[in-house]
């Protein structure tokens, strides 16, 4: 029963930390100054602020009477529920990989904030020369 949000999770954590370390190492291979590297880790931090709203205060309706908890991957649902005098109360259903999933949430939007960034370093900054001290001590 938990195979299909341990997968979800799993996939998402993995997505996310290879946007981050992809972009790290293209970074470094071009070797751009700090004027690149500060507004990756305002991006990065502002991404994790985001994150942690939508990850884990953000609730959207899906229906009249049921609403999710938490984007993109949801950590639990309400449940419009009438009791037994007839009176209606929200019920929550919380998944028990809740603080996974709001952590999980966070890093996929601190990936994503910094990919415009990224492109542009791509774009703009060019390949650093690929120097190899073993050839070179060889001559």
């Amino acid at each position: 029963m938990a195979l299909i949000p341990l997968t979800a999770l799993a996939l998402q954590y993995g997505i996310s930390l290879a946007i981050v370390v992809a972009a790290y190492r293209s970074l470094e291979r071009r070797r751009v100054s700090y004027w690149w590297w500060g507004p990756i880790y305002a991006l990065v931090g502002c991404g994790a602020i985001v994150g942690g709203f939508f990850g884990s205060l953000f609730t959207y309706e899906v229906s009249p009477t049921m609403r999710f908890m938490g984007f993109p991957i949801p950590f639990g649902c309400l449940v419009l529920e009438e009791i037994h005098d007839g009176s209606l109360r929200w019920v929550d259903y919380i998944s028990p990989f809740a603080p996974m999933i709001a952590i999980g949430n966070m890093l996929t939007f601190a990936a994503l904030a910094i990919i415009p960034v990224w492109i542009m370093c791509m774009i703009r900054v060019p390949l650093a020369e690929a120097t190899d001290v073993g050839t070179r001590a060889a001559e």
